[in-house]
Order: structure tokens, then C-alpha cells, then sequence
């Protein structure tokens, strides 16, 4: 267990040797404990050290009431070993004392310590056999909560519902209802349950019969049931319901606004939002968040503005909103502005920072922060390491004082996609326990290498596999070519999910196999635009046209992805004017053009002849849609001007850009200068902006020479 700042002597009850005194005797034990359970909601570890400091310089330095709440606090802040140490110094735990240490191990996922704990306990009751079934049930280990629901000597209903609910979001729908038929006395919250959990697996038709035969119906009950419609898609019923409760609470009409909000029906949402009688925070946060998560930044900064006193929550949201439509500058602004902060707040804007590659700012950050948790130091940890500083993530994982088992998957996901296996394998079997998510990392790491077979043993030996798990080999067998491999694996996969058919479709299209990927794409339980945009990218490069549209037309809901491969798909086979048509029409169902729209569009120029208009496309990324042009959009640019012969505007181009021209732009300006006969033009360009790039003398050499004395390497 990893030592920590503060150290404290046993909690023992007996007070014959007191503690010298100070200021805190006169503090009532009453004041301690709301001052705990403040810090416990507030998930503020720092002022919870300090406040476990004081107590313990207190007259109530051995009070076991405290203590219990000191390793509940600690156990909701994630540090686990501290409510550990807490609750190992009380010389006579009590069942709370128990109870509350089994559920500080199974909040912060360490269920296998949990289990440990609750087998050492004298006296096994049904509250901390309760905490455990739901944990189990709640991390997919449906049979070791089962064996723990049978064997509890008296269950209640909140074992029987957290059975139930178990089974019910792990997709085992049969066993919920055979729990739930044969509990003894189901009570609201059990068919609420049943009802919800039916729902929210897409079995509208069975949730409503079971809604219909409740022997009462609470507002739980009525807004799961509203909820179930919503989410399914059937808006207009979720309504007529939610028009037709008895009751209506803050919940009901909040789930009504988050409904709407999640359709993307901001107007509605809105409307219900003005109807509501009485608005809480939660009211408002969702509808802020929404309108700011979709860019309508004034729209939520207004309804910031209007609320009567934002909380944290809503300050953060706000950061948050800025940074994800990459307004870092609005983003920090708020972040000076909030009169309070938590850990949260600090964390949202050090990822902010992060997301962008502002790793200065971010370490600056970093260091600012008046206290760190697991969350900060994994954020940066991820950060460094996806810019390709391994080294100061390692030096920052090592220097945590807790390690959770995400910071662990985080490194070890670091040195897997770096391509070093053998320190992301060290780390791997130094931790002390692994969940799916490090098994699954380790199968990817020898998968990204080649080792495949390394990769089948490493899926064999998990004790529990998931779609990723399955998915995550079928993608690297079909990635080195070896389709048939990766289509027996696909048979083999218990649960198939969607990543996985596209995975295959994938497969079976790069390698030219358009008859299998059409039969696979027919069989498919259900397509996302993805698949769509599969078949459209696989037709169009054995030059089907009309094949490709057709599945374009078939596209119920389009995005950004499928219209960029249809304007691909034309320009690709020559159809470059209807190409550069389909940017008007993207623009016209709604949509922003992306980056790869531009390269799309700008190559179809330059290839047309169009480079007035390749050059408005350029121009067009900046000014009227925020974009930052990259290398290849540069590059589509300088080839189009080439291609016409326009040097001149060409170098102006290049010695404009951002960045160093790459081998693409010097290419496309040698061949215009050499169809020219002015070579030493083009010489003359190169010593200036880039003396000492061997590797485009090399290029220029070439197109000067005969073939047969052409440099193939520096």
C-alpha cells in the first residue's frame, strides 16, 4: 500500500490516557460529524486529511462514530488506503465499522478485497452481503453475486432488487424475471425495477404490460416508463404519458427536459423547461450543457447568466463547454471568474489544456493545484504520453502517491502504443489485480505488433472476456490480412456487437471481397452510418459509382463521415464537379464540412482545373469555419496551382504556410518546374527554406537524372 503524508495513532475507546490539549476540545462531537459527512459529499480529501488531524487532537480522538464516518469519507474520496488504516485502528469495530469498510473497497472497484473483508466478519449481515451483490452485479461478476444473494440466510428487498436490477443491466433479461417472479413480496421499488430495467433494453411492448399490472404506481415508476419511450425513440408517446401523471415531481420533469436534450430537440426541451414550475439545478444544467455541447455558446451563456446562484457544477460545465468548441481563452476565463472551486473544476481544465496540447499550460496547471487527485494525475499522465513525452508520464505514474487500477491500464495503454511491449508487460505484471480493461490493453499490445498468436493466449488465460476483448483480435487478424482467421474468430464470439460486424465488413472489403462484404453487410442485425460508409468507400474504389450512391441514398441519418465518402467516391472516379456540388448539399441538410471534406473538395479542384476555387476552400476553412488547413490541404492547393502551371503563386503558398513543406509539396512544385524546363528555379527555393533536407535534394536529383542512375536513399 502506498505510504501517505499523515500518520495517526489506534482509535481505541477506552479514554483513560487523553490526548494533550488545544484549541479543539471545545468542538462538539456533533459539529465533527456534520463537518465529515460535508467533506464525504464534497469528495474534498485534502480538507478531509486535515479534519481527521484535528479530530484527532480533540476530546473525541477515540470516538468509534467518528471514526466510522472518517472511512466512509475516505472511501468516497478513492483513498481506500487510508479508510483502511482508519478502520484497522478501531479496537472494536462495530458492524457499521464493517459494513462501511466493504463498502469502501467495493466503491472504488477493489470487490476482491471486499470479499476478503466481508469473509472475515463475525457476523455476516444482509446489509454488507447487499453491498457486495450489487457491486458484483454492477461489475458484470453475475455469478459470484448469485453465489453471495443464495447465500445470505434472510434477504430483504433491497437484495432481491439489486439481484434483479443485476441481471437486468447485464443483459439477462430471462433471469431478472425469474427473480423477480419469484420473490416473495415485490414492493415499488422491485417492479420499478423490472419495469425500468425492461425498458431500457429496448422491450418497450413487455415494460408497459408490466407497468400496466403494478398494483400501484408511484412517480418513479410513471417517469421510468416515460423514460423507456423517449430513449427508444417514441417521443410523441413519451409525451402523452408524461401528460397523463397523476403526479409530477422535479425528477419527472427534469427526465422530460434530459430527454429531449439527448433527441437533440433543444426547442422542446426549452418549451418544457419554461413550463416548469418549479426549476432546480438540475433543471438547468442539462439544457446549459446542451446548448454549449452543440455550440450554441451565447444561448447557454445567457441561461448561465439568468440562473439565480450556478453551483460549481454549472460553473464547470460552462469550462467545460468552451474547451470542447476549443475556446480555451473563454474556457480559463470562466475558470478565474468562479468564486469557488472544487477538484472537479481544476480537473476539467486541466484536461482542457491537455485536449489541445497545451502540455506547458497543463503542467502549469498541474502544479497550481491546491490539491491532486487520481483523475489529475491520470489526465496528465495520458496526455504526456499521447505526445510522445514516455518518459515524464512514467515519472509522474511512479510519483502518485495512490495508483488506481485505471492510472495502471493508463501507463500501461501508453507503452502499449508505443510500440514497447516489454515495459508495458513489466507493468502489467506488476499490478496486483487486472480487470477487463488491463487484460483487453495487453491482448492489443502484442495485436498492434503482429504477435497474434501471443494475442489469442493472452485472451484464452482472461477469466472473463468482453466484446472488446473478441473485437480487438478480430481487428488485428483482419488487419495483417489474415481475413479467414478473423472471420473463424468472429464466429466464435459469445456476443457480437457492432464494432465487431463492422470490423469483419471492414476486413472483407479491403481485401476486394465486395460479394462477402455485401452478403455480411444483408445479415447484420442492424447498421450504423458507419457500415453504410464501409460499403459506399469499398464500391467506390472498384469503381461502382451508382452502387456507392445507392447505399448513400440508403442512409437514414447521415453524418459528416458517410457525406465525405461520397464526395470522395465521385472524385476518386473522376466525377470531380459533382463532387464539389455535394459540399453545397452537405451544407444544405445541415452539416459543417470537416477537415477531410476540405481535402475531399480541394483535390477534386486541383484535379478539375478549379484552383481559384481550391484557393476559396482554403481561405474558407479559416475564416468561415474556425479550421486550422493542414500539410494536405496545403498540399491540395500547391498541386492545383501546379497543375496550371502557376508557380509563382505556388512558392508564395509555401513560404506562407505554418510549417515546413513536406515531400507531397515539393513534389507537385518540381514537376511544374521541370514541365517548364526551370529546375534551378525550384533549387533556388529549396536552399532557401530548407538548406539542409537532404531527402528533397535527393527528390530533385531524380528528376533530373536518367532512371538508371536515380538515388533510391539518402
Amino acid at each position: 500500500m502506498d505510504n501517505v503524508a499523515l500518520k495517526f495513532p489506534r482509535f481505541t475507546l477506552p479514554v483513560n490516557n487523553p490526548p494533550v490539549e488545544d484549541h479543539s476540545r471545545a468542538i462538539s462531537l456533533e459539529s465533527y460529524a456534520e463537518r465529515i459527512k460535508s467533506t464525504s459529499r464534497n469528495r474534498d480529501p485534502s480538507s478531509g486529511k486535515h479534519l481527521h488531524a484535528e479530530i484527532f487532537r480533540s476530546d473525541h480522538w477515540n470516538n468509534r462514530y467518528l471514526a466510522n464516518l472518517l472511512v466512509e469519507m475516505y472511501g468516497k474520496c478513492g483513498l481506500v488506503g487510508e479508510a483502511r488504516k482508519v478502520f484497522d485502528a478501531i479496537e472494536e469495530p462495530n458492524s457499521f465499522s464493517w459494513n462501511i469498510m466493504v463498502a469502501a473497497y467495493a466503491q472504488n472497484g477493489q470487490l476482491d478485497h471486499a470479499k476478503k473483508l466481508y469473509d472475515r466478519m463475525a457476523i455476516k449481515d444482509v446489509i454488507a452481503g447487499n453491498v457486495l451483490i450489487t457491486a458484483f452485479a454492477q461489475g458484470g461478476r453475475l455469478r459470484e453475486a448469485r453465489d453471495l444473494f443464495d447465500s445470505i440466510p434472510r434477504r430483504d428487498a433491497v437484495s432481491w432488487n439489486a439481484m434483479i436490477r443485476g441481471y437486468a443491466v447485464n443483459g439477462h433479461l430471462d433471469e431478472a424475471k425469474q427473480c423477480f417472479a419469484k420473490m416473495p413480496n415485490p414492493n415499488s421499488v422491485t417492479w420499478t425495477t423490472i419495469v425500468a430495467a425492461l425498458a431500457e433494453n429496448g422491450n418497450i411492448d413487455d415494460a408497459k404490460a408490466m407497468f400496466d399490472n403494478m398494483p400501484e404506481r408511484n412517480v418513479v415508476a410513471w417517469t421510468s416508463i416515460v423514460a423507456a419511450y423517449a430513449q427508444n425513440g417514441h417521443l410523441d408517446e413519451a409525451r402523452e404519458l408524461f401528460e397523463k401523471m397523476p403526479h409530477r415531481n422535479s425528477y419527472s420533469w427534469n427526465t422530460m427536459i434530459s430527454v429531449y436534450v439527448q433527441n437533440k430537440d433543444l426547442h422542446e426541451a426549452k418549451r418544457i423547461f419554461d413550463a416548469m414550475p418549479g426549476k432546480n439545478l438540475v433543471s438547468w444544467t442539462p439544457l446549459i450543457s446542451a446548448y454549449a455541447q452543440s455550440g450554441h455558446l451565447d444561448e447557454a451563456k445567457r441561461l448561465f447568466d439568468e440562473m439565480p446562484q450556478p453551483d460549481v457544477v454549472l460553473w464547470t460545465a460552462m469550462i467545460k463547454a468552451y474547451a470542447e468548441n476549443g475556446n480555451i481563452t473563454e474556457a480559463r476565463r470562466t475558470f478565474d471568474l468562479m468564486p469557488q472551486r472544487n477538484i472537479v473544476t481544476w480537473n476539467v481544465m486541466l484536461a482542457a489544456y491537455c485536449q489541445v496540447g497545451l502540455l506547458r499550460d497543463a503542467t502549469r496547471q498541474f502544479e497550481e493545484m491546491p490539491e491532486r487527485d487520481l483523475v489529475s494525475y491520470t489526465t496528465v499522465i495520458s496526455a504526456e504520453a499521447q505526445y510522445g513525452r514516455l518518459e515524464r508520464a512514467r515519472a509522474l505514474f511512479d510519483e502518485m502517491p495512490l495508483r488506481d487500477i485505471v492510472a495502471w491500464n493508463t501507463i500501461i495503454a501508453a507503452y502499449s502504443q508505443a510500440g514497447n511491449l516489454s515495459q508495458a508487460r513489466n507493468l502489467f505484471e506488476k499490478m496486483s489485480t487486472h480487470d477487463v480493461v488491463s487484460c483487453n490493453i495487453m491482448i492489443d499490445a502484442y495485436a498492434r505488433l503482429g504477435y497474434l498468436e501471443e494475442a489469442k493466449r493472452e485472451l484464452g488465460k482472461m477469466p472473463r472476456q468482453d466484446v472488446i476483448s473478441w473485437t480487438t483480435l478480430i481487428t488485428a487478424y483482419a488487419f495483417f490480412g489474415y481475413v479467414e482467421e478473423a472471420k473463424a474468430l468472429f464466429d466464435s464470439t459469445p456476443e457480437k456487437n457492432l464494432l465487431a460486424w463492422n470490423t469483419l465488413l471492414e476486413a472483407n472489403c479491403q481485401h476486394g471481397e465486395l460479394d462477402d462484404a455485401r452478403a455480411l453487410f444483408e445479415n447484420m442485425p442492424e447498421w450504423d452510418t458507419i457500415s453504410w460508409t464501409i460499403m459506399i468507400t469499398a464500391y467506390a474504389h472498384k469503381g461502382h459509382i451508382a452502387q456507392a450512391q445507392r447505399f448513400f441514398d440508403g442512409i437514414q441519418h447521415r453524418d459528416v463521415a458517410s457525406w465525405n465518402a461520397m464526395i470522395v467516391a465521385y472524385a476518386l472516379n473522376g466525377y470531380r464537379a459533382r463532387s464539389i456540388e455535394l459540399l453545397g448539399e452537405l451544407g444544405v441538410a445541415g452539416m459543417d464540412p470537416d477537415e477531410v471534406t476540405f481535402t475531399s473538395v480541394m483535390g477534386a479542384c486541383g484535379h478539375a482545373g478549379s484552383v481559384d476555387a481550391a484557393r476559396d476552400y482554403l481561405r474558407s476553412m479559416r475564416v468561415d469555419r474556425g479550421l486550422a488547413p493542414r500539410e494536405e490541404h496545403y498540399a491540395c492547393v500547391i498541386d492545383a496551382l501546379c497543375r496550371a502551371g502557376q508557380i509563382h503563386r505556388a512558392e508564395d503558398l509555401i513560404a506562407s504556410m505554418p510549417f515546413l513543406p513536406g515531400i507531397t509539396e515539393w513534389t507537385s512544385l518540381i514537376a511544374a518546374c521541370k514541365s517548364q524546363r526551370d529546375v534551378e528555379r525550384v533549387l533556388a527555393r529549396v536552399s532557401e527554406l530548407e538548406p539542409h533536407n537532404s531527402e528533397v535534394y535527393v527528390l530533385l536529383s531524380n528528376s533530373i537524372m536518367p532512371r538508371s542512375e536515380r538515388v533510391t536513399s539518402v
